[in-house]
């Protein structure tokens, strides 16, 4: 009877211990279980935000087209000097008499733009002829645009040129010149001027033109720029 007690009991321990081992397996596999689980969130987490991130930049995966665009863009407004030269201003008068120039700088570009510098002319001249006598003094401000027009094959530039000047005259009474005329003229030029290409780009292209002012002269002189 003791002994049929004493196998009872072992068994029994066998059984729990048996039973406590199954415990710590399935946990352990809940355990296991749970940790892959997060692993496969976060790599799916990894995988959106890489994902995201290809995105950004118009769905460009390395960005080059947003570049190459802005490089493209720069390219297309890029310009070149082609041509060099000078755009002379002549203005002479036989009476009261009176001969000067002004000199401006060229600059034509690849985009057919025209750029030139701003200039001034000055004169000053007081005359007599028998019983008449003439003073005419003056200034030109010249702020002259330009472009090259291909179809016509001209250089087209409007002057832009404002003219102020004082005139005065004056007759011989027999003892003294008695003054007839003081006033101030003011005038603004802006009709424009066509030099032919081919003339310009040898020896020079020249207009000219008769006014109240006088004898006017405009001459473009340009040269090859690219060496």
């Amino acid at each position: 009877m003791g002994r049929i007690i004493i196998i009872g009991t072992m068994l029994l321990a066998m059984l729990f211990v048996m039973s406590c081992g199954d415990t710590d397996k399935n946990e352990e596999k809940e355990a296991d279980s749970t940790s892959s689980d997060s692993t496969d969130d976060a790599g799916t987490r990894e995988t959106d935000a890489e994902n995201d991130t290809s995105s950004v930049g118009g769905g460009d995966l390395d960005g080059d087209t947003d570049r190459d665009t802005v490089v493209d863009t720069d390219r297309d407004t890029e310009r070149t000097v082609t041509l060099r030269g000078t755009l002379t201003l002549r203005l002479t008068n036989e009476f009261p008499a009176f001969d000067e120039t002004a000199v401006m700088e060229v600059t034509v570009y690849n985009t057919n733009e025209m750029e030139i510098e701003e200039g001034s002319l000055a004169y000053d001249a007081d005359d007599e002829m028998e019983q008449a006598r003439m003073a005419r003094s003056g200034n030109l401000a010249i702020a002259p645009t330009g472009i090259f027009n291909p179809v016509s094959d001209h250089y087209e530039i409007i002057e832009n040129t404002t003219v102020t000047e004082h005139l005065q005259t004056w007759v011989w009474d027999g003892t003294s010149w008695m003054s007839v005329l003081d006033q101030n003229v003011d005038e603004f030029w802006d009709g424009g001027l066509a030099f032919k290409k081919r003339e310009a780009e040898t020896d020079g292209a020249v207009i000219e033109a008769t006014s109240a002012l006088g004898s006017v002269t405009w001459t473009l002189v340009l040269m090859n720029a690219i060496r």
